[in-house]
C-alpha cells in the first residue's frame, strides 16, 4: 500500500480502537452468534490496522475471511426478518448480515491483491518507509483489471459510509437508541469508511 505514513497511522489507530470494540462486544454481547460475528469483525479490524504496515500472509487471511462470509451468508438465511440489528451493527437482519458478508469476501480481496506478485519479494526486510513507497505494480492487484475492482470496492465502500453517517444521525438525534446500539452504528460506518479507504489506497 503505498500511502503516506501520517495516513497509515491514522489508518492504524482507527481500526485499532474497533478491535478494541469488536474485543469487548465478543465478551459481553448476548447470545453466541453476536459473539461469533463480533470476533470476526475484530479478526477483520486487526488485520486492517497491521496492513498500512506489512503485508499479511494471504492463505490464513484467505481461509478466516471466506469462512467468515459464509458464516455471515448462513446468519442472513436463518435470522428472522427483523431480528436484532445488534447482530450486524447498524445494518440490522437479514440484510445487516449479507452486507457483512460482502465485507468479509471483501478481506478476501484484499488479501489476496495484497500478494507479493513475484514469489521471491521478501517483506520481511522492508522497513516502514519503504512499505509506503512501494509500488502497488509489485502487488498481485497491480494488474489493471484488478485496480478497476479494488476501485470500484473502495467507491462503493465511500458511498456505503456516507449511509451509515446518515444512519448515525438519525439514531443519535431523531430516533434515539441505547448507547451500546448507537456505538455499534458509529463502528459500522468506521469500518465501512476503513475498508473505502483501504481499498482506494490500494489503487495507489
Amino acid at each position: 500500500m503505498g500511502t503516506p505514513a501520517v495516513l497509515g497511522w491514522i489508518d492504524t489507530a482507527v481500526f485499532t480502537v474497533l478491535a478494541a470494540w469488536y474485543a469487548v462486544r465478543a465478551v459481553v454481547a448476548g447470545g453466541w452468534r453476536h459473539r461469533v460475528s463480533s470476533a470476526l469483525h475484530l479478526a477483520m479490524s486487526a488485520a486492517m490496522a497491521a496492513m498500512p504496515w506489512t503485508v499479511l500472509p494471504a492463505e490464513p487471511q484467505v481461509v478466516l475471511f471466506s469462512a467468515g462470509a459464509l458464516w455471515f451468508v448462513w446468519a442472513a438465511l436463518t435470522e428472522p426478518a427483523g431480528g436484532d440489528p445488534l447482530l450486524d451493527g447498524a445494518h440490522g437482519g437479514r440484510v445487516g448480515a449479507l452486507y457483512h458478508a460482502g465485507m468479509m469476501a471483501s478481506m478476501v480481496w484484499m488479501a489476496i491483491a495484497m500478494t507479493p506478485a513475484s514469489p521471491a519479494m521478501d517483506m520481511a526486510g522492508h522497513d516502514h518507509a519503504a512499505m509506503h513507497a512501494m509500488s502497488m505494480s509489485a502487488m498481485t492487484g497491480g494488474a489493471p483489471w484488478a485496480t478497476a475492482v479494488s476501485g470500484a470496492l473502495g467507491a462503493g465502500y465511500a458511498l456505503g459510509a456516507v449511509w451509515l453517517l446518515e444512519v448515525v444521525v438519525r439514531q443519535a438525534v431523531r430516533d434515539p437508541v441505547e448507547p451500546g446500539r448507537l456505538l455499534d452504528a458509529v463502528a459500522a460506518a468506521l469500518m465501512t469508511l476503513g475498508m473505502s479507504y483501504g481499498f482506494l489506497a490500494l489503487m495507489t
